[in-house]
């Protein structure tokens, strides 16, 4: 899912990943974010489609 998709104005998306930012920065999610990618890492890959995985339910909820 890109950004670019979601049907939701400019202000509830500065707001959603304002909030999404903060939690994972409480998972300590290694990550860089700006208002059309999200960008992150991890040791493996396993670790990194798990916390894909985590990430896309987060923003789709």
């Amino acid at each position: 899912m890109s950004l670019d998709t979601l049907d939701i104005s400019a202000n509830e998306l500065h707001l959603t990943l304002n909030s999404f930012d903060k939690e994972m920065e409480k998972r300590e999610v290694t990550f860089v974010s700006s208002a059309n990618y999200i960008c992150m890492m991890s040791k493996s890959k396993m670790a990194l489609d798990r916390i894909k995985r985590n990430a896309m339910k987060y923003l789709e909820k």
